[in-house]
Parts: C-alpha cells; structure tokens; sequence
C-alpha cells in the first residue's frame, strides 16, 4: 500500500493496510510517522520526493520476502496501541485528565 501523503492526521488508511497484512510505503509526515515503523511494517518516502518514493515502491516489487515480512508485522503493530479498544481507552483517560486538570 502505497500513500504519499504531504500532510496526514493518523493516517487511518495505512493502520487498515496493515490489519490486512499489506507492507505500507509511506511519507513521514503526521501520525504515519507513528503508526509505520521503517523496515518493521513498511518503508518510508521522503514527502514530495517522487524519486524517494519510486525507490520504495521499486524495492519491494523486487524483493518479494521483504514486502512480506513487513506485511505479515502489521497486525503486531497494531495491537501495540491502534486497536479500537486500545484508541477509545486512550482518549477517554486523556479526556479524564483534561477534565481534572492533571493533563
């Protein structure tokens, strides 16, 4: 999966790549910075480097292994802090704080 992005919030489309065991090429922008960890799940462009990013994409068409290795991370990494249960804990003891001012 690939997903150049210039600018992104969670990056929601490559935590669903990985879900379903696909090795995510991304730019480190915004929270794919968090959710893609380099050579673990996926592979990382430089943002708006096409040539960066053709490199990415060139190397795991040609090394089938490594696009499976870093496919079959995703899910691990998932359940590592990104699963729904995880996320919605998260925020509700961060909203929790905010609202007794211990933030």
């Amino acid at each position: 999966m690939v997903l150049p992005s210039r600018q992104e919030g969670l990056g929601v489309a490559a935590l669903e790549a990985m879900a379903n065991g696909r090795a995510v090429i991304a730019s480190r922008v915004g929270g794919l910075a968090e959710v893609v960890v380099d050579q673990r799940t996926g592979l990382f462009a430089e943002p708006g480097h096409t040539s960066s990013l053709a490199d990415a994409i060139e190397l795991l068409m040609n090394d089938r292994q490594l696009c499976r290795k870093l496919g079959a991370a995703g899910p691990n990494r998932l359940a590592e802090g990104f699963l729904a249960e995880q996320m919605v804990a998260s925020y509700a003891e961060l909203y929790a704080s905010l609202c007794t001012g211990e933030a």
